[in-house]
């Protein structure tokens, strides 16, 4: 991220951490990717705008007609790059280009026939992704699951390398909170 970039998020948002940003951002996209091939529209939800969500949820709704199913896996994040920087309509925008390596494939729900996208082999993908919040919200900063080893729910302690789940309390655990919300997410390039 070039100097003036980073200043002027740091004007508008001093609790801003770029390093931490990178990390939740990651997780962020990993777990937005699992979401959309599980069709798990409640977890899509807590990571975008309303209206991202509704054109995210329209196009799911589309797909289950068709019966299809779009399988996203083995995704490694290539890079990510903050590269542009505004406040508009009362909120500070971030705009990130995210490289991402991944399976890309659309699958028959009926006959399981590949209808588009291979399984084994992986596409390269560049997203152009805006992540926004409410410009007079201080960030609360960006908890990754690697930050985390008590379950947020109830406390136990959890070792999140073995699972995403509670033990104790018999919850899923989804530690990528931050009061950005993903705005626009465009694909750039798909190879």
């Amino acid at each position: 991220m070039n100097e003036n970039i980073k200043l002027n998020i740091l004007k508008a948002d001093s609790q801003f951490e770029e390093k931490d940003f990178y990390i939740w951002c990651q997780d962020v996209i990993l777990e937005i990717e699992e979401a959309w091939s599980c069709k798990d529209i409640d977890l899509l939800k807590s990571y975008e705008t309303k209206e991202l969500f509704i054109i995210h949820q329209e196009q799911l709704k589309n797909m289950v007609e068709r019966h299809v199913q779009n399988i996203v896996k083995d995704i490694d994040v290539k890079k990510i790059d903050i590269v542009g920087y505004e406040s508009k309509n009362d909120m500070d925008c971030i705009e990130t280009h995210v490289e991402l390596a991944l399976i890309d494939y659309y699958q028959s729900l009926d006959s399981h026939e590949i209808l588009q996208g291979s399984q084994i082999k992986k596409r390269s993908v560049k997203y152009r992704i805006v992540f926004v919040k409410d410009r007079n919200m201080v960030s609360n900063g960006f908890q990754t699951l690697r930050s985390l080893n008590v379950c947020p729910y109830c406390g136990a302690p959890i070792d999140l390398k073995k699972s995403n789940h509670c033990e104790y309390c018999q919850r899923d655990i989804h530690a990528r909170q931050s009061c950005y919300k993903i705005n626009e997410l465009e694909i750039l390039t798909l190879i």
